[in-house]
């Protein structure tokens, strides 16, 4: 578990100086890597399913994601994020590199 790992997502999809753009896909069952956010972020959800955000400390958010779905935070707590369903889940998480300026 490396919660110092900044990979937040499948590939970069776009950077500038302002955000970087990632696409998240997690097949059935799987997860992403442990990760933090460095920076402020949004997610919106593009392929619907349940997922559960797992805390470092063992606590899980539980969450029925719909396509269309968006969430902002800023939180950065080591987690990773856990497909319970049993189709590809995917959304595009936008980091926001330059929230201040």
């Amino acid at each position: 578990m490396d919660p110092a790992n900044d990979q937040v997502g499948t590939e970069i999809v776009f950077e500038d100086e302002n955000v970087r753009v990632w696409m998240l896909d997690l097949p059935p069952q799987a997860s992403s890597p442990w990760h933090t956010h460095s920076v402020p972020y949004r997610y919106v959800v593009t392929r619907a399913g349940p997922v559960a955000t797992e805390f470092q400390d063992g606590r899980l958010e539980r969450q029925e994601d719909k396509v269309g779905d968006s969430c902002h935070r800023s939180e950065n707590k080591p987690h990773r994020l856990v497909n319970l369903g049993d189709s590809v889940y995917q959304n595009v998480v936008v980091e926001f590199l330059n929230p201040h300026g």
